[in-house]
């Protein structure tokens, strides 16, 4: 559904948010550094709105090369997979920048690298266009990838050693995106302009426990953003199985302001 006024107060910051700090995030890793990679308890998966992300910013990159017969424009695409603590370390709920204080170190892997661009282009072109047309790429990678997998720690030791990590962290992302297709009761809700139960979102992803939620608010009306789901992983960092959500994702603001601010209904954002 369209918008149908132009006071659109977001709740919380969304996807731009990301991409705004993509832009910052070579000075303020350092300062924002925590974490070892691989040491955290769960992935979240963010899966965007595309739509909506376009609505509050038609002038990106990523936005003016979408057409509406486009997977993005009717699908959820990639936004990210984020390393997540159960509860919180140190006032943090997740590990970012994973030793970005180390200047050595951060140098040898805070890039990524041309040829893991030129593999994953096309996927990304479809899945996640953030990643092919602006710098949230970059941005992903540095506060959540040089967290994720724990043989990011020997990464910066060789070129190849590097390309077989973000081989493996962005291979898994287009995995997960793979296995969690848009439901066709939001492809129906795109087409009807008729909003989605917030109940019948968490029921397919599995239950409340499996799935955040995030809106933003339009006058009365909340418009799906995001949804966040939650994976388990193996000692090399690989995600596995979907596994209930932390409080730190279910209570929070940003992952989950649909439920938190008692939304009844979504209406799904139609490309413009």
């Amino acid at each position: 559904m369209a918008h149908t006024t132009n006071n659109h107060t977001m709740l919380l910051p969304v996807v731009a948010v990301a991409a705004v700090l993509a832009l910052m995030a070579a000075q303020a890793s350092a300062s924002g550094a925590y974490g070892d990679p691989g040491k955290f308890d769960s992935y979240v998966l963010a899966l965007s709105w595309t739509p909506e992300f376009c609505f509050q910013n038609p002038s990106s990159d990523e936005c003016k090369s979408i057409e509406p017969s486009d997977f993005a424009a009717s699908n959820f695409g990639l936004h990210g997979l984020w390393p997540q603590y159960n509860s919180s370390h140190d006032g943090h709920d997740w590990p970012q920048f994973c030793h970005a204080d180390n200047t050595s170190y951060w140098k040898a892997i805070s890039s990524v690298l041309n040829n893991v661009e030129q593999e994953f282009l096309q996927q990304w072109k479809k899945y996640a266009p953030a990643y092919a047309y602006s710098d949230l790429l970059t941005h992903e990678w540095q506060r959540h990838g040089s967290c994720a997998l724990p043989a990011v720690l020997n990464a910066w030791k060789s070129v190849d050693a590097l390309y077989d990590v973000q081989k493996a962290y962005f291979g898994y992302q287009m995995q997960l995106v793979a296995a969690n297709p848009t439901p066709g009761f939001v492809t129906q809700a795109l087409k009807s302009g008729k909003p989605v139960a917030v109940s019948d979102l968490q029921q397919h992803f599995g239950g409340a426990q499996y799935v955040g939620l995030q809106c933003v608010m339009a006058g009365n009306k909340a418009f799906l953003s995001q949804i966040e789901l939650c994976y388990a992983k193996d000692a090399t960092g690989r995600p596995t199985t979907k596994t209930p959500c932390p409080a730190t994702v279910l209570n929070n603001s940003y992952d989950n302001n649909c439920v938190t601010t008692k939304q009844s209904h979504v209406y799904i954002t139609k490309m413009k």
